[in-house]
């Protein structure tokens, strides 16, 4: 069997490698944001080790909830929040909305992954 026949193959990369890219995104966006919320270098960091924590705590909690109910659901919702809070950032106004985002936007990202 090809590779690029296996439609759930490809559906689950493509859908990893957008998630993924959301958390390569957020570098680029600091320095975008950094003048209209006025962030320092402090705030720069508290919220990129908040998008961490978010991904990285989260995960096996929602890896547990994959376990006992249907993973794929939480797989789609994942990559759905994702693309909803990485599209949300562009219209934060206040650096506690932002906190908010990057919670969300992490949350999503660890959903997709278990």
């Amino acid at each position: 069997m090809s590779i690029l026949r296996n439609k759930t193959l490809i559906t689950v990369s493509l859908g990893h490698f957008a998630t993924d890219l959301c958390a390569s995104f957020m570098p680029l966006v600091w320095p975008v944001l950094s003048g209209p919320l006025s962030m320092n270098y402090g705030m720069i960091g508290l919220a990129s080790t908040i998008y961490t924590a978010a991904s990285s705590v989260t995960q096996p909690i929602f890896g547990y909830l994959g376990d006992r109910s249907h993973s794929r659901r939480w797989a789609a919702l994942g990559l759905a929040f994702a693309a909803i809070f990485v599209g949300l950032i562009g219209f934060v106004d206040s650096y506690p909305m932002l906190i908010a985002v990057v919670i969300m936007l992490g949350m999503g990202v660890s959903a997709f992954h278990p």
